[in-house]
């Protein structure tokens, strides 16, 4: 069985751990990456091309929403669920808006966030259940900008050196 490859982004190292731990706990899962900034993350996901990133809403160096917007603009394959304590419904449309795959909440249990993680990694759009979903999140996505979408990284961001790649 081939497991599904996680790079993990948040500011808080403790965190980090925790949700190390939780997703060893699962055969289906494999950490193959960590980082606390924006700028990492994105190295990570280009260089190991996971099949998905679970990130923090609001990092220090930009959050999960300028995050999305950038893989759109690189055409990056790598699906973007964004693991948050923020439950504002602004944030939830403006990410989904972006490009983000799904929202889940790091108030809920383990095993509603590993569904989020196996829904959007299916390749469906999850919502944490409260946050917003059916028609008025399909018309939000619905009147999204059909523009090209333009870098929203600093073309000067690059990575601080705090992330890793995990090694089994």
């Amino acid at each position: 069985m081939t497991k599904l490859q996680i790079v993990h982004v948040d500011g808080h190292r403790s965190f980090l751990d925790c949700f190390a731990s939780a997703l060893a706990l699962d055969d289906r899962f494999e950490l193959v990456g960590q980082a606390t900034h924006a700028a990492d993350a994105l190295a990570l996901v280009e260089a190991l091309e996971p099949d998905l990133l679970v990130c923090e809403l609001l990092l220090q160096d930009a959050d999960a929403v300028a995050l999305a917007r950038e893989f759109s603009y690189r055409n990056v394959k790598t699906k973007l669920l964004i693991l948050s304590a923020y439950s504002n419904g602004a944030f939830v449309s403006e990410a989904m808006e972006a490009g983000a795959s799904g929202y889940a909440l790091k108030t809920e249990r383990i095993t509603n966030i590993f569904h989020a993680i196996d829904e959007v990694a299916a390749g469906r759009r999850y919502v944490a259940p409260g946050l917003g979903s059916g028609a008025a999140l399909d018309g939000l996505l619905a009147e999204r900008n059909a523009a090209p979408p333009i870098p929203v990284m600093p073309a000067s961001a690059s990575p601080s050196g705090s992330f890793s790649a995990v090694h089994g």
